[in-house]
């Protein structure tokens, strides 16, 4: 299976249909903003000049061996409950 769980399949697309188009999240994102009075305007602005003037990306695609090696490292990781976990996480883990 590509995805873990339905959540972690609707983060990929949400993130691929960004990437497909970036502007037209201007929108969403101001009225994200809008319903979260606490959130700073000036970030607001900053985000949204920016998401303006995003180009498309190409899609994420998903490396089912590397989405393998990466869970396996979560487990063991958070089997660990590590509290100050090494800089750069377990690269090792994640070499072929």
């Amino acid at each position: 299976e590509q995805y873990e769980n339905e959540f972690e399949k609707q983060v990929y697309l949400a993130l691929n249909l960004f990437r497909r188009n970036p502007p037209r999240w201007v929108p969403i994102i101001q009225e994200t903003y809008d319903k979260n009075p606490t959130m700073s305007r000036k970030s607001e602005k900053d985000l949204t000049a920016a998401v303006k003037t995003m180009e498309k990306m190409p899609g994420v695609c998903i490396d089912n061996a590397l989405n393998q090696a990466a869970r396996k490292n979560n487990v063991e990781v958070a089997s660990a409950d590590t509290r100050s976990p090494a800089e750069g996480g377990n690269v090792a883990a994640l070499a072929p």
